[in-house]
């Protein structure tokens, strides 16, 4: 990012540079030309008089006076920010993100500039908030389950254990490992899409078969809740990537699942509509309090401590970032123990036509 301001200053200021001193000469042979025809003009020398070429070296030495002082000041005005530039890159490049110059430059490409440099100390301000932010939140979900682990493994250690608890504390175990694992994987997953610039590889393929699939492998978790269904499912072919929308269904009934009561109805509609698809999964759970939905596909953001032991904040986070590979969007709306409503809304035929949702 340095280097191309350096390349920036080097191309344009090099030929305003060129341009000045050319103009600074042009005036300089004006002046004295001027003024030796006005004083040939009014015969105040000719060649016939004694010391007739004094006034022509004074005129000479007047104009480069003349053209010297004003080379000076515009150096100034150019140099003195670009002076100040590099001393703030040089700060940036030690990892000091906190300088920002004033834009009110005078010449055009030296405003542009800076206006450029503080934008890109915004940008690296932003990312290494994120980034610590990213750090600290990864820290605290590693840190859960592997005081987990160690705590049962020094159980484990106890002499006199009888099986019952031995096993307890190994599914325990075993439990925390799958969160660990759930977790790496869907920080390697998310980060490979937030870093995505190829466009997906997609192919067509039926949408409503592959929600019913997951459906079927998550009959575990919602018969023990004896959750009912509702579900509108058309014959439905889209062409997207099938591997990256399966992460979306599942993440989505699986929340469904795991914040409905017990008993509680889920309903999945699947509506095709002539640029657009929609996916509407509903439940009459638990719901989600106002404040906490705009922070709902944050990373690492967990409505409830409560609730902490559901998932890692990362789920919603993948869902969404997959919806925009996709050019579509995901809105959410819920009321505290009421439900909630996720729709997902996919372009048919071409990308982005964001515009007609």
């Amino acid at each position: 990012m340095i280097k191309k301001f350096k390349k920036l200053m080097y191309s344009k200021l090099l030929i305003f540079f060129i341009c000045v001193s050319f103009a600074m000469m042009i005036l300089t042979m004006f002046c004295l030309g001027s003024i030796v025809l006005i004083l040939f003009r009014f015969e105040v020398i000719s060649p016939e008089r004694e010391h007739a070429f004094f006034p022509i070296l004074f005129a000479m030495f007047f104009s480069v006076l003349t053209g010297t002082v004003i080379s000076g000041i515009v150096a100034q005005r150019i140099l003195s920010p670009i002076s100040e530039l590099r001393k703030s890159m040089s700060l940036v490049a030690h990892g000091n993100f906190s300088q920002k110059m004033d834009d009110q430059a005078t010449v055009e490409e030296i405003h542009y500039l800076i206006r450029d440099f503080n934008q890109m100390i915004e940008e690296l301000n932003s990312i290494e908030t994120l980034r610590n932010d990213f750090i600290s939140s990864v820290s605290h979900e590693f840190k859960t389950p592997l005081s987990v682990i160690r705590g049962y493994v020094q159980l484990l250690q106890e002499p006199d254990l009888s099986e019952q608890q031995q096993q307890r504390y190994i599914q325990q175990i075993l439990e925390a490992t799958k969160k660990l694992s759930q977790l790496t994987g869907n920080i390697l997953q998310l980060n490979k899409l937030e870093n995505q610039v190829l466009g997906l590889e997609t192919d067509f393929f039926q949408l409503d078969e592959q929600i019913r699939k997951i459906i079927v492998m998550l009959q575990p978790k919602w018969e023990a809740k004896e959750i009912y269904f509702d579900v509108v499912l058309p014959h439905t072919i889209f062409c997207g990537n099938e591997e990256l929308l399966f992460h979306v269904w599942l993440n989505l009934i699986d929340n469904a699942i795991n914040y409905s009561d017990y008993q509680g109805l889920i309903k999945i509609e699947l509506t095709e509509k002539e640029q657009i698809i929609l996916c509407k999964i509903e439940d009459n759970g638990i719901g989600i309090d106002s404040n906490h939905l705009k922070h709902i596909f944050d990373k690492f953001y967990q409505v409830e401590k409560s609730r902490s032991s559901q998932g890692n904040g990362l789920g919603l986070t993948l869902v969404n970032r997959i919806v925009e590979l996709h050019h579509g969007k995901i809105n959410v709306s819920s009321e505290k123990k009421k439900g909630t409503v996720f729709e997902v809304r996919l372009p048919k035929y071409s990308e982005g036509i964001i515009n007609e949702f």
